[in-house]
């Protein structure tokens, strides 16, 4: 019988061989698991849906706390001035654990080694971070970093967006962990680029269709009230050949003037308040501007105007005087509030009240402003239109789209709100209540 006699040097030396291939392929394993795991979490990740952008920001950020083995995680974006970083988020770990003060804004030139990714314009690893001599210690009440990792995120014109870092795997960082940050980051930029395009475009789908049925609702409404005006005044011409024929009749004569020059009057207020509405968006900034005058202006006109009517302007005010942030146009507000209660009434005699008193809330000071008329009223559902800013059913409302139309955008634009009532409650054909509230400028 033949025996083999193995040498112990090389039976050692095939025991470590056979070791050293079962390491590599577990290694290679581990490799594979892990690849597998970052492509399904990239995966996840352009899938994502209905998360606001925070929300999106900071789970992308979990992620990679997670995926390069990282205790701690932060966010940083860098402003439009490439000087300054603006704090967005943390990981989870580090708002539960660090008590220092965050900072939401901060100098480059005064951040430490954590932005030097920034700086270097790219991916930095500091994986004896406690004893780094560049480092600027902590503030008071933060975590201890002993590794830390950052990269810089660019966007398309090569400026850096953001800086993303991670802190305290319990292995050294390597350039695998700053391709897997990169990658991340980098793909989430993206998605909340065109996200933000997304909503860009809505936002800008929504504000062109909104000045489409402003634009349409003043071309009907003008047509409407404008053929209205030059239609009476058609009337009105046709009959003076029929006057003149009795020019002693100087009564009936003034009077068909008068007629003439009433309709001349409201063409002319029609055509200023479209200008004014379509120029609003450009109108001039809010300033402190004392409303008791502009009052008395409005009341003063509207009654020279009204020549033709017997008109009662009655003003109860119990303050000496008040201020409201608002501009020029607010003499349009109350102008075309008392003119729609003129043109509105079939009363032989025409009565208006103006009150102003002062409100409280938890928030200040509160000018309440009444027009109370006794004229033809506003049906409900009309009322609900017209605080709606319902273009599409306020059209053909007996020539007072336009000016409630005004009335309406120009207090919200004073931060001020509407609202009508009827003169005697549940009865609209009795006369309206036109109620303004503004907030008191002190």
């Amino acid at each position: 019988m033949r025996y083999t006699v193995l040498n112990k040097g090389a039976a050692m030396i095939n025991d470590g061989k056979v070791k050293d291939k079962n390491k590599n392929y577990e290694g290679l394993l581990e490799k594979l698991k892990f690849d597998e795991e970052r492509l399904t979490a990239l995966l996840k990740m352009t899938q994502l849906k209905g998360l606001s952008e925070k929300d999106y920001i900071d789970y992308t950020l979990e992620e990679c706390v997670r995926l390069t083995r990282s205790k701690v995680g932060y966010l940083h974006f860098v402003n439009e001035d490439q000087n300054t970083l603006s704090l967005f988020t943390w990981s989870k770990d580090v708002l539960r654990n660090c008590t220092a003060e965050k900072v939401p804004h901060y100098p480059i030139t005064e951040a430490g080694i954590w932005a030097d990714c920034f700086r270097e314009k790219k991916p930095v690893i500091h994986n004896d971070y406690s004893n780094n001599p560049h480092k600027k210690g902590y503030p008071e009440g933060h975590f201890p970093v002993y590794r830390h990792m950052s990269v810089p995120i660019f966007d398309d014109d090569n400026k850096v967006v953001s800086i993303v870092g991670v802190g305290n795997k319990d292995d050294p960082y390597d350039d695998s962990d700053t391709r897997q940050l990169t990658l991340f980051m980098d793909k989430m930029w993206r998605i909340i680029k065109q996200n933000r395009a997304d909503q860009l475009l809505k936002e800008s789908e929504i504000k062109y269709r909104e000045a489409y049925n402003r634009a349409e609702f003043y071309r009907r409404i003008f047509a409407h009230d404008m053929r209205n005006i030059l239609q009476a005044i058609q009337g009105s011409v046709g009959i003076l050949p029929y006057i003149f024929k009795n020019i002693e009749d100087a009564e009936k004569f003034n009077e068909m003037v008068k007629k003439i020059q009433t309709h001349v009057f409201r063409g002319a207020e029609l055509i200023k308040n479209v200008c004014t509405l379509s120029d609003l968006e450009c109108s001039e900034e809010l300033e402190k501007i004392e409303v008791i005058s502009i009052l008395h202006s409005a009341i003063e006109f509207v009654s020279e105007k009204s020549t033709d009517k017997k008109v009662n302007i009655k003003f109860e005010n119990k303050l000496e005087n008040f201020f409201i942030a608002a501009n020029d146009l607010l003499l349009d507000i109350f102008e075309n509030i008392l003119i729609n209660a003129i043109d509105h009434n079939e009363n032989d005699q025409i009565e208006i009240q103006v009150r102003v008193s002062k409100l409280k809330d938890k928030e200040g000071s509160l000018i309440k402003i009444e027009f109370i008329d006794n004229g033809i009223g506003i049906p409900n559902n009309m009322k609900e239109n017209i605080l709606q800013g319902d273009y599409e059913k306020r059209s053909g409302s007996k020539g007072m789209g336009i000016g409630l139309t005004l009335i309406h955008t120009l207090t919200k634009s004073f931060n001020g709100s509407l609202y009508i009532a009827d003169r005697i409650k549940g009865d609209h054909t009795k006369g309206t209540n036109f109620i303004l509230v503004f907030p008191e400028f002190t």
